[in-house]
Parts: structure tokens; sequence; C-alpha cells
């Protein structure tokens, strides 16, 4: 019998399996879904078309998914029902504020639970260098000794530097001082209309300047480097720079997390991101100012 895998968090209240109704629906969705992945599939579609029509479709299935539907998901009715309704004008309130304030998307996150310090990025540190680009964070050593080298992670330049610390026990920078890692972590700043003209080798410097920091701060002369996501891109090129100059040896280990190099066939992103889109993006940027002398 056709049902929603286990682990499908989006049907697990009984009463989708239980009422025969809503059984009917989500096995009538699920066949749906089905079907339209077996006709993209049996396109025979170049790869740039195969994704992006499989990009549709995925995104098509989870829109018209039937938990999304206020009435019918047994969850939401329940709320209504034991609310008198007051839940969807709170949601609807919720939405009116979303819309209000930037980036105008609903919030996906209750932030007001997380504050920076107390619950998130709680592991202890200091800045120990601030550039135009970066500030670099050390992190308080946890053990009696150190490891004589020391790692300087690269994170994203679109996520906070606490991606790296984000809680107690489900932090990567609070595992490493506790296995006696020296850690430093570069915190990029939020880039604005100011820094508009900085572009790949800002960054690559910044990285240099933290490197040298590093160095300077442990008295060594080499260090681990690591770059995550689009801070990888950045280290890597930060890596083929020290080689070519003769450098290389600075660094004593390098490494990667979740970062694609090779673009010519990255996926959906790779799919959905031509020349005629970048020119187009490029040209929006330019007129609200942001790539001004471009």
């Amino acid at each position: 019998m056709l049902a929603p895998p286990k682990r499908d968090r989006r049907f697990t209240d009984p009463a989708w399996a239980e009422n025969l109704l809503l059984r009917r629906i989500v096995q009538a969705y699920l066949a749906a879904g089905m079907t339209a992945e077996e006709l993209a599939g049996d396109s025979a579609l170049d790869w740039r078309d195969d994704k992006r029509v499989r990009f549709l479709v995925e995104n098509l299935q989870e829109a018209l998914s039937p938990s999304n539907v206020p009435l019918v998901n047994p969850g939401s009715a329940k709320a209504a029902i034991d609310t008198a309704g007051f839940n969807f004008v709170r949601g609807g309130i919720s939405l009116l504020r979303d819309m209000a304030t930037k980036p105008r998307i609903p919030e996906m996150v209750d932030t007001s639970s997380f504050e920076v310090g107390r619950n998130i990025a709680v592991t202890l540190g200091a800045v120990v260098l601030r550039t135009e680009l970066i500030e670099l964070i050390q992190y308080r050593p946890q053990t009696e000794r150190v490891r004589e080298v020391p790692l300087l992670i690269v994170p994203p330049t679109i996520n906070k530097y606490y991606a790296m610390d984000l809680a107690p026990s489900r932090s990567i920078v609070e595992y490493l001082v506790q296995g006696g890692q020296q850690v430093f972590v570069i915190s990029w700043r939020n880039p604005d209309a100011r820094l508009a003209d900085r572009g790949l080798d800002a960054y690559v410097q910044a990285v240099l300047d933290a490197l040298d920091a590093v160095h300077r701060v442990c008295g060594t002369d080499r260090a681990a480097l690591i770059g995550v996501c689009a801070g990888g891109i950045i280290s890597s090129v930060t890596a083929a720079h020290l080689a070519a100059t003769g450098r290389l040896g600075q660094l004593a280990a390098f490494g990667l997390f979740v970062t694609v190099l090779d673009t010519v066939q990255a996926g959906t992103v790779g799919a959905l991101a031509d020349r005629q889109l970048a020119l187009a993006a490029k040209a929006m940027s330019r007129r609200r100012g942001y790539l001004e002398g471009y």
C-alpha cells in the first residue's frame, strides 16, 4: 500500500493513516508525485534542462502537499478548533510582520529564542585581529596542553561565524578545543555599498592576513586551513596563491567542507544560473546602486 516514508514529518499525525479520506488524499498526492518524477526522468533532456525540470517538479510537489492545506492538515484543524480559529489570526499577523521587514519572506525559525553568547556561540574566545573585512576569533584552550599546529577555519561569507559554534554539544569549535586543538575562526563583515568594489582578491587577502595573525599569535610558521562552502572556494584560491608564490609550506594541512570547485555541471544551482540570468542580476544590482562604477 502506498504510504509516506516513516521519516516524513509532514504526515506523522495518526489521522493521516487512520482517517480513510485523509489516507486517500495522501496516497493520491504521493502517486501524482511519483508520476511527475517518472515523466521528468523519461524525458531524455540534457543535464541543464533535466535539473531545471526536476527543480520545478520538486517545488510544485512540496507546495501542493496536503499538509500545507490548513483545514486538511489534522494538526492545523485541531488547533483551529482548540483556539476557535485564533491560530489563523496569529499566523496572519506573523505573515504581515515578516512581509513588512526585509528580506520580506516568511520566517522559518523563531529567532527570538536565540541570543549570541547565551545559547548560541557560547564557546569562549576573543577577537585578536580586526580588518576592513574580518574579525579573527581565537578560542580559549580547554586543555592543559594544545597541539603545536593551530587551525584556521574560514566559514562561508553568507553565514555567521557561529555556524561553526552553534550550541554546547553541537559545536565543531567546542569539539576541537576540548580535544586540544588551537582554533581560530574568521567572522566576515556584513558587506554594504562601501565594499561594493571589493572582489575575490580582497577576500583572499583577508584570509592571508588571518593566517599571518595566527602564526604571530601562536609563534609558529605553519597552520592548518579549513574552508567551508563559499569559504572553501576562497580558501582554495588562497592555497593556490601560496603555492604560486612559493609559500605553500605555511599550510600544515588543508581541508574543505561542502565546497564546490568545479561548477561546470554543479547540480541545480549550476543549471539555474546561466549567463543571461547573471547579466540580469548584475543589471538589477547596478540599478539599486550596489555596483556603481561596474
